[in-house]
C-alpha cells in the first residue's frame, strides 16, 4: 500500500508540474498555441520550481519583472518561454536579448539556435564592432503586435551587447520603437568598472524611449535591492526571487593541515557545525631536484592554498569535473607555472585519462599556436588542464566551454568568467583564493560562482572545497580568524551586496594607495569643472597636488583613479549629447533635471545631498554643452561619435588640418600611419602605455593587422629586448600583457576612436569621401579584431572568434573578400571539404561549422 502510494504521488505530481498542465494558465494562451514547442524534444517536459515561480509571478502573460535566482535554478529555460510567450501572443515579433560579455552573447545566440531549430525565428548576434554591419532596413521592418494571437509570421531576437546597442541607439534610435520584449542578463552588472556606467545609461535612454508597453525583464544574480532596480526600470515591484531554489544539493569543504597529512571537514546546512571529515587526504609529494639544487622540492607547499588546490584537483579528476577559481588572471598564471614545474620535476598527472585524448590535444595544438610552446599555459593544456580568464583569447575560451560542457575535458584553472553566464558541468569547485586585485570577491558573485558546481541537469551533486588550510586551522583564533568569518559572509546569500551606481564614483575624493590620505580640496566640483575647461591643466594639478606624497599616491593609482572619473563624465556628456540631439530645449534646467533623476544613480540615493549632487553634476555638464556645441546638427554628429566634447573637439580639430592627406591614402597601412599619432593618445590601456620605448607600438600594431599571432608578437618584443616600464623600474613584458594591450586596449579603444573619426568625416563638407570611409571601415574592423582579411574577419564573426583558426580556414577557402551570405554559401556547397578540414580544430568549430551548414 505504501508504495503504491508513493507511485500515486509520485505520478500526481508529475501530471501537476507537467508543461501541457501548467502552460496555459501562466501565459494566458490556449494550449494549442503551445502545440509545436510541446513535440520538440529539447522542449521542456516539466516545470522546475523556478519556472514555476516564473510563470505565477506573471512573466509570461508579459509583466515587465526583475529575476534574481541561483545560477543553477533554470534561468535558461525560463528566458525561452518568455520569448515563447511573447511571440506566441502576438505582443511583439522582436526581441532584444542584451548581454555584457562577448562569451555570454556567442552563448545566448548558440543556445537559441537550438531551440529554435526549425521554426520561425530567426536569432541574430550582433557584432561588437562599432559600424551599422546589419541591415537596418530588415531589422527595422519588425512590427511590435498588439492584438491577442496576431503574431506576425516573421520574428526575430537579437543577442547584443550594451556598448553595441548604445552605438545603435545614437544613430538610429527609433528601433527603440519596434521592440516588445527586453531581456537583460547579467543585469547586475551596474557597477562592474568602466563598463557599468554604459549599461546605466544605456538603460536609462531605454528606459525614456521604450514604449510603455513594452515587457523588461530583468536576469541578475542574487542582490539586496532587487525592489529598488524593479521600482527604477519597470515602474513595478515585481521581483520574481528564487534565491532559495537551489535544485542540485552542494557540500562544502574545507582543508586543515595541522600534522603530517591534511584532511577535509564537511558541512551542509550549519557553516559552523561540520557533518563529517575526511583524513589523510593530503600528503606532500617529493619532486626532483634540478641541477646543483639542494633544498627539497614538495608538492604541495603545505602554506600554500594554491598548490594544495591543483593537488586536490588531480587527486579528484576521477570523481567528476574540476574547476579550480582563483580571484586574478595572474593567479592562473601562477597555478599553470606551478603545475608545469612539478610536472618538469617529476610529477605525474593522468588528467587525459579521464578527458578525451584526442579533443585535448587539438586543444593543446590551437593553444601553442596563439601562446607558443614554451607557455606555462600550453604546457599545463598538454597535460589536460586548461585555463579560463579574461585575457585567454575567446576562441579558445569557446572551445574550453564547449568541450567541459560535453565532458571531453574534465579539467580548468579559472578567473571569474566562468561566472559570466556560462554553463558548465562542475563536480568539484575548488577555491584556490578570493581576492581581486586589491579587494575580495563580492558575495553575489561568489554566489553566482558556486552555482556552477553540480548544475541542475549536469550533476546532481556539486562540491565546493576551499583549499586554503588558514581558513578553517586559524577559525578558533580571535584575532586571527577574518578568513573564516569573510567565507561565511560569501556563502551567505542573505549577505549578497547591493547592486550600486558606478555614477556615484564621481562624486568620491582622490585617495592614496592605501586610502590613508585623500585630496579633499580637489571636490568634484572642482574636477569636474577643471575637466570641462582643460583636461590637460587638471591632471597637471593633481600631480602637483601629490607630488610632495608620491611614496603614497602613485602616478599609475592616481591615472587610474582619475581617468575612471573622466569616462564617467564623458560617458554623461554622451548620454545629455543624445537625448537633446534634435532640440536644444532639451537641455534647459528642467529637463536636465529630468534626465538626472532617471537614472539608477538618483534612484539608489541615500539622501537629498546625494540627489542634489547629481542633478549638479548634470547641469554643470549640460551647460558646458549648451555653452560650446551650440548648433543642433554638430550634437547630434558629437552625439554619435560616443566621445566627450573634449575628445570629439580635439579629433575634429585634428581632422581639418590633415583630411587631405587621409583621402590620399592609398591603404589600411598609410591610414594606420596617418593616424597613429593621434590614435595612441585615446587608448586608455595600462599595458599599452608602459612601453619604455613608445614608438615600438606602431609596429606591434601592424603586425596585429596583418595577423600575428600573440607569440609572433611576443617573440618580437622577446627578441628586440623591447621593456616594460615597472614603477621606478624595467621589466619583461608577459605574453598576458600582449593579449591585454590588443584586446582591451587597441581593439576597443582604437575603434572607438575610428568611429568618431568616420562620424566626422562623414558629416564635413569635403567630396568624394566614400573611398576614405569604407578603408577607415575595414582598417576599424582589422584593429578590433587583428585580422588581415575580409573574409577572415567574417569567419571571426560567424562565432569562430579566434585569429589563428579564422586565417587559416581564410586561406583554406582561397577567397579574401568574403561577406557572411557569400561565405555561408560556400560553406553550404563545399560543406564536405570545409568539415574536413575543420576535423583538426577543437569539436566546438566542428559544431559551429555544422549549425551554420543546416541554418545558411
Amino acid at each position: 500500500m505504501t508504495i503504491y502510494r508513493y507511485t500515486f504521488c509520485s505520478h500526481q505530481k508529475k501530471i501537476e508540474n507537467a508543461s501541457y498542465t501548467v502552460l496555459s494558465s501562466y501565459s494566458e494562451l490556449p494550449i494549442e498555441y503551445w502545440a509545436k514547442a510541446l513535440k520538440k524534444k529539447s522542449f521542456i517536459k516539466e516545470f522546475w520550481p523556478a519556472q514555476h515561480y516564473i510563470g505565477q509571478q506573471g512573466a509570461l502573460k508579459g509583466l515587465s519583472s526583475v529575476i534574481q535566482m541561483p545560477t543553477s535554478a533554470g534561468k535558461t529555460k525560463a528566458v525561452e518561454l518568455i520569448l515563447r510567450s511573447s511571440f506566441l501572443s502576438g505582443r511583439t515579433s522582436l526581441a532584444l536579448i542584451i548581454a555584457p560579455f562577448r562569451a555570454l552573447c556567442h552563448e545566448i545566440k548558440a543556445g537559441l539556435v537550438q531551440t529554435f531549430q526549425g521554426e520561425n525565428i530567426d536569432i541574430e548576434e550582433l557584432s561588437d564592432t562599432l559600424q551599422m554591419d546589419f541591415n537596418l532596413d530588415e531589422l527595422s521592418s519588425f512590427n511590435v503586435y498588439k492584438t491577442f494571437g496576431t503574431s506576425s509570421p516573421h520574428k526575430r531576437v537579437v543577442v547584443v551587447t550594451p556598448e553595441k546597442l548604445l552605438y545603435v541607439l545614437h544613430h538610429s534610435p527609433e528601433i527603440a520603437s519596434k521592440v516588445g520584449l527586453v531581456i537583460f542578463d547579467e543585469g547586475h552588472q551596474f557597477d562592474n568598472g568602466s563598463r557599468g556606467i554604459t549599461y546605466e545609461l544605456l538603460l536609462t535612454s531605454l528606459n525614456l524611449l521604450f514604449p510603455e508597453s513594452i515587457q523588461k525583464v530583468f536576469i541578475s544574480a542574487v542582490i539586496s535591492n532587487s525592489k529598488a532596480i524593479a521600482n527604477w526600470l519597470n515602474h513595478n515591484d515585481n521581483v520574481i526571487n528564487g534565491s532559495n531554489l537551489v535544485p542540485s544539493f552542494k557540500t562544502i569543504g574545507f582543508t586543515s593541515w595541522t600534522g603530517k597529512l591534511g584532511q577535509i571537514y564537511y558541512f551542509s546546512n550549519n557553516i559552523d557545525l561540520h557533518d563529517y571529515f575526511v583524513p589523510r587526504v593530503i600528503e606532500q609529494l617529493k619532486l626532483q631536484r634540478i641541477g646543483r639544487e639542494k633544498n627539497q622540492r614538495v608538492f604541495p607547499e603545505k602554506k600554500d592554498g594554491k598548490s594544495i588546490a591543483l593537488y586536490l584537483g588531480l587527486k579528484l579528476i576521477h570523481n567528476g569535473s574540476i574547476a579550480i577559481f582563483c580571484g586574478q588572471k595572474r593567479t592562473v598564471s601562477s597555478l599553470c607555472n606551478t603545475l608545469a614545474d612539478a610536472i618538469y620535476r617529476g610529477l605525474f598527472i593522468d588528467v587525459i585519462k579521464f578527458s578525451c585524448e584526442s579533443e585535448v590535444t587539438k586543444l593543446y595544438h590551437l593553444i601553442m599556436a596563439n601562446f607558443g610552446a614554451d607557455s606555462a599555459v600550453t604546457k599545463c593544456a598538454r597535460f589536460g588542464v586548461f585555463s579560463h580568464h579574461g585575457n585567454i583569447p575567446h576562441g579558445i575560451r569557446l572551445a574550453i566551454e564547449h568541450a567541459m560542457r560535453e565532458n571531453l575535458i574534465k579539467f580548468v584553472i579559472c578567473t571569474s568568467t566562468l561566472a559570466q553566464g556560462v554553463n558548465l558541468p562542475i563536480r568539484y569547485l575548488i577555491v584556490a583564493d578570493v581576492h581581486q586585485g586589491q579587494e575580495q570577491i563580492k558575495t553575489r558573485d561568489f554566489q553566482n560562482l558556486i552555482g556552477r558546481a553540480g548544475r541542475s541537469g549536469m550533476h546532481t551533486e556539486g562540491s565546493i572545497l576551499f583549499a586554503d588550510n588558514k581558513i578553517y586551522d586559524t577559525k578558533n583564533y580571535k584575532y586571527i580568524n577574518w578568513r573564516w568569518r569573510h567565507i561565511k559572509k560569501l556563502l551567505n546569500p542573505n549577505e549578497s551586496e547591493p547592486c550600486i551606481s558606478s555614477l556615484m564614483e564621481v562624486f568620491t575624493l582622490i585617495t592614496s594607495d592605501r586610502k590613508e590620505d585623500s585630496l579633499k580640496p580637489i571636490t568634484y566640483e572642482i574636477f569636474v569643472s577643471m575637466y570641462l575647461q582643460n583636461p590637460e591643466e587638471l591632471i597637471k594639478l593633481i600631480y602637483k597636488v601629490t607630488e610632495k606624497k608620491r611614496f603614497i599616491y602613485s602616478i599609475e593609482n592616481l591615472n587610474r583613479q582619475i581617468y575612471f572619473k573622466i569616462h564617467l563624465i564623458s560617458a554623461i556628456e554622451s548620454f545629455l549629447l543624445f537625448h537633446s540631439s534634435n532640440n536644444e530645449i532639451l537641455l534647459s534646467e528642467e529637463n536636465v533635471t529630468q534626465l538626472a533623476q532617471s537614472t539608477l544613480a538618483y534612484r539608489l540615493a541615500q539622501n537629498d545631498t546625494e540627489k542634489n549632487n547629481i542633478i549638479n553634476l548634470f547641469q554643470l555638464i549640460a551647460q558646458d554643452i549648451s555653452r560650446k556645441v551650440t548648433d543642433p546638427k554638430q550634437k547630434a554628429i558629437y552625439s554619435k561619435a560616443l566621445y566627450s566634447r573634449n575628445n570629439t573637439d580635439k579629433i575634429r580639430l585634428w581632422l581639418d588640418d590633415n583630411i587631405n592627406h587621409l583621402l590620399v591614402s592609398k591603404t589600411q597601412l598609410d591610414l594606420l600611419n596617418y593616424i597613429w599619432s593621434l590614435l595612441v593618445e585615446f587608448i586608455e590601456n595600462a599595458n599599452f602605455n608602459k612601453f619604455v620605448n613608445p614608438d615600438v607600438r606602431l609596429n606591434l600594431a601592424q603586425q596585429w593587422i596583418d595577423g600575428k599571432s600573440y607569440y609572433e608578437i611576443f617573440n618580437h618584443i622577446s627578441v628586440n629586448k623591447i621593456k616594460k616600464i615597472y614603477g621606478q623600474s624595467t621589466t619583461d613584458f608577459k605574453i598576458d600583457d600582449i593579449i591585454d594591450m590588443f584586446e582591451n586596449g587597441l581593439s576597443y579603444d582604437g575603434t572607438l576612436f575610428i568611429n568618431a573619426l568616420i562620424i566626422l568625416i562623414e558629416a564635413s563638407d569635403q567630396e568624394n569621401i566614400n573611398g576614405l570611409v569604407n578603408n577607415l571601415k575595414f582598417l576599424q574592423k582589422r584593429i578590433k579584431y587583428g585580422l588581415p582579411s575580409k573574409t577572415a574577419i567574417t569567419i571571426y564573426e560567424l562565432g569562430f572568434m579566434d585569429r589563428v583558426i579564422s586565417i587559416d580556414l581564410a586561406n583554406f577557402i582561397g577567397h579574401q573578400e568574403l561577406d557572411s551570405i557569400e561565405l555561408k554559401n560556400i560553406i553550404k556547397y563545399q560543406y564536405d571539404e570545409i568539415s574536413k578540414k575543420i576535423e583538426s580544430y577543437p569539436s566546438y568549430f566542428k559544431n559551429l561549422i555544422s549549425t551554420l551548414n543546416e541554418t545558411s
